[in-house]
């Protein structure tokens, strides 16, 4: 007889590897108060390793929490998104048309993405509403594109679509969240 929940140690394992892949250089890179040491150590300038920045903030992330701190996303966001980190902005969104709807559904944007070629473009908005509740309400603001409903490659409900002829859209839902994935056709 097999065990059916062994897998998943096994995947909180590989979880937990892949994050402290990720977090190993970053943390590296934040030193303390200390001298630096070692080969190098005489290369970090004459600034007394101020950085350069006693007459104020130049350059850095606008707004954001240069220490690293806590996210900068909506609280509700970090169980359905726990990669989110820095606020998300439509602005960011280059292929998102300038008649796009506000979401008709109750909802709050966590994350927004691209793929490193830029062909692709994702919204992540978390949401009470149900998936199939959600579609219908995004077909309807839709309705002056070209939308047909269809399936992701797990059988989840989809809402495909384009915005023109360079580009096309899917949106999909499950429980508490919904995507819209912009594409280059």
């Amino acid at each position: 007889m097999t065990n059916q929940t062994r897998p998943r140690p096994r995947r909180a394992a590989l979880l937990l590897a892949t994050l402290a892949l990720v977090a190993a250089p970053t943390l590296s890179a934040c030193g303390g108060d200390d001298e630096p040491t070692g080969p190098g150590a005489a290369d970090v300038g004459d600034d007394g390793g101020t950085g350069g920045d006693e007459g104020g903030d130049e350059g850095g992330d606008e707004g954001g929490d240069e220490g690293g701190g806590e996210p900068e996303v909506p609280e509700e966001c970090i169980e359905h998104f726990p990669f989110a980190y820095f606020e998300p902005k439509l602005s960011d969104v280059e292929m998102l048309p300038a008649d796009w709807p506000e979401p008709p559904v109750e909802a709050t944007l966590c994350l927004t993405s691209s793929t490193a070629n830029d062909e692709q473009e994702v919204l992540d908005y978390i949401t009470d509403s149900a998936p199939e509740t959600t579609l219908s309400a995004w077909e309807e603001a839709l309705s002056s594109y070209e939308t047909a409903r269809g399936e992701d490659g797990l059988g989840g409900p989809t809402l495909d679509g384009t915005v023109d002829d360079q580009v096309g859209f899917r949106i999909t839902a499950e429980e508490g969240e919904f995507s819209i994935v912009f594409v280059r056709q």
